[in-house]
């Protein structure tokens, strides 16, 4: 009865009833699922991949936003739903709730963009299509790459209560783990995915949206993969693993901070990027007031008159995309810069202090002056990675690791920062 509630909540309700969603939107996989796995040709396995890349995208405003509120970073003072600044914040002690949206809505669309690739997966030892071993290292380099980092995402928000992985066979779902084995369990899916994709050829089968510019053969996306590597084993505290790992990433101090990996939104897609909030989506203010002057990561923010909404009270627009067709972002150069150092406490002062220099003159703030010492240098990157990844989900799961929660800010009597959620009631 365990598995089958396992099941039905994972699976059931969440993957098979987006199958009309991917009809309506256009993605055409899942209607007929069981016929592309069935003997799927060349072209289907390739639609697969769009259907991977499609479902990447889902809900992940949601992750977005919500470890972006209760990092303290930005608010959602729309006031559409009271949650976004009661459950959310924690306001008078609430708990966030294991059946509500909160909880679930990101969690069950991570989970379906693992259950497309493991479809994918599926359909390559169906097929009875003539490919290569390289074809099939690159499909399967691909779907594994997607498979860890939606499990990153869902180990950010559940964290101590760790995940199942093994869920390829709805019928015989793996254990939960605890954490630290997710953890490992995620940059051991990506090494496998990794030895796939330098073993795939030159060309991929299949192309990749506008995100993946530089990442579009799979000796690219093998460097993509590595960077992702790298934050997954940063995760795990293993900074020998991060600095070897970055070694084969596209981390290159002289290149433009925003190359990277994207989700990419396009007109033609009749899908908008999520994340281009136009009203009421406030920055904490202390973002503002805590910034240096001349800082041009400022203009990830936008004054605009103030607003107080649940005794909450900003004056500038978090405003990091734009436009409905700008990519977003999964990770970037300046990211993996800032992981660099992060990875070079404590055996390299001069690379720290290079990885800072090159971050703080990106911004427009020239040199650190501060003092030598690791702990100075630490403060000095918590500072640094708050203002370079304002926006991207990193700074409630940067703070939790660092056990820094208790340095957030607190706007409310009654409010907390959560330190995790729970496990989802479907399970």
């Amino acid at each position: 009865m365990k598995k089958n509630i396992i099941y039905i909540g994972i699976f059931s309700l969440l993957f098979l009833g987006s199958c009309k969603k991917y009809e309506d939107e256009g993605f055409l996989n899942g209607p007929t699922v069981e016929d592309l796995l069935a003997n799927p040709s060349l072209d289907d396995l390739v639609l697969l991949t769009k259907g991977v890349e499609a479902q990447a995208k889902v809900d992940i405003n949601m992750y977005v936003d919500i470890v972006g509120a209760i990092g303290r970073e930005a608010f959602d003072l729309n006031g559409v739903d009271p949650r976004y600044t009661g459950e959310l914040l924690g306001i008078e002690g609430g708990p966030l709730d294991p059946g509500g949206f909160l909880t679930n809505r990101s969690y069950a669309a991570r989970y379906r963009t693992i259950r497309q690739a493991n479809n994918l997966l599926e359909g390559l030892e169906n097929t009875t299509a003539t490919l290569t071993a390289e074809q099939v290292n690159g499909f399967k380099g691909f779907a594994n790459t997607m498979i860890a980092n939606a499990l990153q995402l869902n180990l950010n928000m559940q964290y101590d209560n760790g995940l199942r992985v093994d869920v390829a066979d709805a019928d015989n779902l793996g254990e939960r783990l605890s954490r630290s084995q997710t953890q490992i369990k995620i940059y051991e899916l990506l090494d496998l995915a990794y030895s796939q994709l330098t073993s795939a050829g030159d060309e991929f089968s299949f192309t990749l949206g506008t995100g993946f510019a530089d990442f579009g053969t799979p000796a690219g996306f093998a460097m993509f993969n590595r960077a992702l590597a790298a934050r997954s084993a940063l995760n795990a505290n293993n900074n020998s693993l991060v600095l070897s790992y970055l070694n084969d990433s596209f981390m290159d101090m002289a290149g433009s901070m925003n190359m990277g990996g994207y989700l990419s939104y396009l007109a033609s897609d009749g899908v908008n990027n999520p994340l281009n909030h136009t009203d009421k989506y406030m920055a904490h203010m202390s973002f503002i007031n805590d910034a240096t002057a001349g800082d041009s990561r400022l203009s990830k923010v936008q004054a605009q008159d103030e607003l107080t909404f649940d005794g909450l009270t900003s004056s500038y627009r978090a405003s990091i995309y734009s436009d409905n067709s700008d990519n977003l972002s999964i990770i970037r150069n300046e990211e993996l810069i800032l992981i660099y150092a992060e990875a070079n406490i404590g055996s390299n002062i001069t690379n720290v202090i290079t990885a800072i220099n090159t971050v703080r003159n990106a911004a427009g703030i020239g040199d650190y002056t501060g003092g030598g010492s690791e702990a100075e240098l630490m403060d000095e990157i918590v500072r640094q990675r708050r203002y370079s990844l304002f926006g991207e989900g990193h700074r409630w799961v940067d703070m939790r690791r660092w056990n820094r929660l208790d340095e957030l800010p607190s706007d409310r009597s009654g409010d907390v920062v959560h330190f995790q959620f729970p496990v989802p009631f479907g399970e």
